[in-house]
């Protein structure tokens, strides 16, 4: 019969599951599956043969006169003077096949074309970084790391003012990185794609589109597709629940050999202790843990919590008010970003410096609201995790080791050890009557 915490733990991780496919599907609705875990994975596997295949592609074309041997020699000699390396290239390349195939984008001219330009602002960036100096490194840095942009507007920030501002400095404009032709950002495209296609990581058929036009698409191979379907169940397979437990954990034994191979405690399911959450953290330590520390780790885990009702309401009605208290950031929607232009603004010419002054303070504000979106994220994980759970009597958490032997919990969320507003949510289920030690302690604890 399955234990109260045995179901818990497997409707969790349900949840856990159901949420990392949705982040997989919007993923690639925005045309960034490379960046998922199974797009990691696939980039990783295929890097190494496919970065060698584009090296050997390119050098045997430079000097001929075959397909696109004038695509080769262009960049053969841009990576050369830009000081870009193979593997840069493939890996750029890679990343932007992989996502224009699972978005669907996947007809083989437009493919081609992406690629191109891909390719281009990289080298463009490359051609900055050997030009620019210290300050203008930091800028361009900032405005590449720039949160919550697509790639196709942090390039296009970087390229014009870093034109700007070599053009401040003295540089003519046939001085600068030369925008490539259409028909050149295809070409070199096809060349990328071709090495790949030679590898047997992709194929190229030929579909009917309409009763009289046909058209080629990429597509993954059947090894490849394959390959990929093994990967993406072997990610699933790995996703386990990380909420807090009903019923006491498990108890750690005590085993002999290396800490890493004990999964003798924690949750209950075995699926669920294995293989991420081992006695000791890390796949590659050889830590051993002998009594001390196991009982430990099991008082630890008896030790039941629960939510504080009154201070997750100060929390809750903070959250609700847009009340940002120290460590705890709430969401704050600030009025000037819903405010138009106004129309004396409107009316002057779009270079005038007053006009270029309002747009600056908006993008500012806007930067500074974005920062802040990111600053709530895990504050809102917790309040969630505490809404769940704030009518619970009593919950556990399960506690394991570094190779260090430092304790952590193996929750994410509603963690004794985070900060500061996190652990406030928290108390002990049980109280006990302090003693002469236990005061003093209590005392220090207050007065820090």
């Amino acid at each position: 019969m399955t234990s109260n915490q045995e179901q818990h733990e497997i409707d969790t991780t349900v949840e856990a599951l159901r949420k990392r496919q949705q982040q997989v599907r919007k993923a690639i609705e925005r045309g960034y599956f490379s960046s998922t875990p199974e797009g990691q994975q696939l980039t990783r596997d295929v890097f190494i043969g496919y970065s060698r295949a584009v090296e050997a592609h390119i050098t045997w074309l430079v000097g001929r006169n075959g397909r696109f041997a004038s695509a080769a020699a262009h960049l053969f000699f841009q990576l050369k003077d830009l000081e870009v390396s193979y593997d840069h290239l493939a890996f750029v390349a890679l990343r932007k096949l992989i996502d224009c195939i699972h978005t669907k984008q996947n007809q083989r001219t437009h493919v081609c074309t992406v690629i191109g330009r891909s390719i281009q602002e990289e080298l463009r960036n490359h051609f900055f970084t050997l030009n620019l100096d210290e300050d203008g490194k930091k800028i361009r840095d900032k405005r590449l790391k720039k949160t919550r942009s697509t790639p196709k507007y942090r390039n296009l920030g970087v390229k014009l003012s870093m034109e700007r501002r070599l053009l401040e400095k003295g540089w003519a404009k046939d001085d600068l990185y030369q925008d490539w032709p259409s028909l050149l950002c295809t070409q070199v495209g096809s060349l990328l794609l071709d090495a790949a296609v030679k590898e047997r990581y992709f194929e190229v058929p030929t579909k009917w589109v309409a009763k009289n036009r046909s058209e080629k698409f990429v597509v993954p191979s059947p090894a490849l597709e394959k390959h990929l379907t093994k990967r993406t169940g072997q990610i699933d397979e790995l996703v386990t629940t990380q909420e807090v437990l009903i019923e006491p954990p498990l108890d750690w034994q005590l085993q002999e050999g290396e800490a890493r191979f004990n999964f003798s405690g924690g949750y209950y399911l075995p699926s669920t202790r294995k293989p991420n959450n081992p006695l000791c953290r890390g796949r590659h330590y050889e830590t051993r843990f002998g009594s001390d520390a196991i009982n430990l780790l099991n008082t630890l885990g008896r030790t039941a919590l629960q939510v504080d009702p009154h201070v997750f309401e100060v929390i809750d009605d903070c959250w609700e008010k847009q009340h940002s208290i120290a460590g705890f950031n709430s969401p704050f929607e600030n009025p000037e970003l819903n405010q138009e232009m106004p129309d004396h603004l409107k009316a002057l010419d779009k270079k005038h410096p007053d006009r270029v002054a309002w747009r600056k303070r908006q993008a500012y504000l806007h930067d500074q609201e974005q920062e802040h979106i990111e600053k709530t994220r895990s504050a809102e994980a917790v309040l969630c995790s505490a809404r769940k759970n704030q009518t619970r009597p009593r919950f556990w958490l399960s506690w394991s080791c570094d190779f260090r032997g430092r304790i952590y919990s193996q929750q994410s969320w509603l963690d004794p050890q985070s900060r500061d507003f996190e652990r406030s949510v928290l108390r002990f289920a049980d109280g006990c009557r302090l003693d002469e030690q236990g005061k003093e302690w209590a005392a220090r604890a207050v007065g820090s």
